[in-house]
């Protein structure tokens, strides 16, 4: 097995064109103010992606590690060039601690940590102010928390022609039945069983 292993690892070294870094460095040309705030900005974007992907339950939930993995893919294409693309103080700690590669190694716990607290404070800020509410009803199967056009037939007039529901502020709105909306109703109370019951009733 040792020398199936060696024949991996010398098959491995004559397929890279040279040695291979794995210490996060800056490189040539990028400052340390332009690693630190390209490394928080890459690291905000990572912990957003977890936090309303993840973190936030929703219908999609079980597709959150392909929307993560999406935002980790294209925050890699967009630091590795300049900063390495770390986006964990862990991960650049574990190879610096290894080669003794110190350089610039600070804007890797500060970038970081300052992507972190900005992605925490604009997650807090969206859930005190009811983001949700901004396109409410488009993940529940309660009807009455549905947009009105999607919930039942139009009212029809006298001789079987449906009203016009035209986009203009003079145009005459189609009454739809059952199609309340309660702007008050939180996530957690739309997916509520007893809701769903109330809104399957008949009208």
């Amino acid at each position: 097995m040792d020398d199936l292993f060696s024949v991996a690892s010398a098959l491995l070294k004559r397929l890279l064109p040279g040695p291979m870094s794995v210490v996060p460095n800056l490189a040539v040309g990028t400052s340390v103010a332009q690693g630190v705030l390209i490394e928080a900005f890459i690291t905000c974007s990572l912990v957003l992606s977890v936090l309303f992907l993840a973190v936030e339950k929703h219908k999609a939930t079980f597709l959150a590690p392909v929307g993560i993995s999406i935002t980790l893919f294209a925050c890699h294409l967009f630091g590795v060039v300049y900063t390495g693309a770390a986006m964990n103080s862990a991960r650049a700690f574990g190879p610096a601690a290894v080669t003794g590669s110190w350089k610039d190694h600070w804007v890797y716990w500060v970038g970081p940590t300052i992507g972190s607290l900005l992605a925490v404070i604009i997650y807090v800020f969206m859930k005190r102010f009811e983001y949700w509410r901004l396109n409410e009803g488009q993940d529940t199967d309660v009807f009455s928390a549905s947009p009105e056009l999607f919930i039942a037939r139009p009212v029809t007039e006298e001789g079987g022609r449906p009203k016009m529901f035209r986009m203009s502020k003079s145009a005459e709105r189609v009454w739809f039945p059952g199609a309340a909306n309660n702007k008050n109703r939180s996530p957690s109370e739309a997916f509520s069983v007893e809701a769903h019951r109330v809104a399957q009733s008949p009208v």
